[in-house]
């Protein structure tokens, strides 16, 4: 994809098809690029493994001691994975409904082409307790093509750009019967 946003299909370098390129400067299209950066992860990983030599003490080599950390691994609670799963499980709950009553499109534009996320009504960040709450989940979706998705409308956009949402007055209603001070206060910054 361009800067200007817009897709530019050119013939890839590594597998010659004709796609979408995703890394401009090697000129590959997205699943030649996963695979550049798959190898160079095990390539960084294996040096790690190689730099990783343990003395008798079971302390690391001096050397490693000089090296940065490169990055954290964010390691779950049981309780955190426990609700990350109820979370994954609420998802497909929601996916599977949405299929089954032929609700599999966004709930905002009423789109079927584009990927779907599972939208916060009330975000995490301002009620956590309302993240596994099956009627502050909707199906949105998200930008694509250089267009904004209703997902990222609802986080961020304006109110003008919030009130054409399809399902604006249903998340509204939602707010109002949840949480009395999220309401107010979106409604004072009018």
């Amino acid at each position: 994809m361009r800067l200007d946003g817009k897709i530019v299909k050119k013939p890839c370098k590594e597998c010659g098809h004709t796609k979408v390129i995703v890394y401009q400067k090697g000129v590959l299209c997205h699943r030649c690029n996963d695979l550049r950066l798959q190898e160079a992860r095990a390539q960084k990983s294996k040096d790690r493994e190689r730099k990783a030599v343990i003395f008798d003490k079971g302390e690391a080599a001096p050397e490693l001691n000089k090296l940065k950390k490169q990055y954290s691994i964010n390691n779950l609670s049981s309780k955190g994975a426990k609700r990350r799963q109820e979370y994954r499980d609420l998802c497909k709950e929601i996916d599977q409904e949405a299929i089954d009553d032929n609700k599999y499109y966004c709930w905002g534009c009423g789109s079927g082409s584009r990927p779907l996320s599972h939208s916060h009504t009330i975000a995490k960040s301002q009620r956590k307790d309302l993240e596994l709450d099956k009627d502050n989940l909707e199906l949105e979706c998200l930008d694509w093509g250089g267009v904004k998705g209703c997902h990222n409308i609802w986080e961020t956009g304006t109110l003008e750009e919030q009130k054409k949402l399809l399902n604006f007055d249903r998340k509204i209603e939602y707010i109002k019967r949840t949480d009395s001070m999220i309401f107010n206060k979106y409604f004072s910054e009018v």
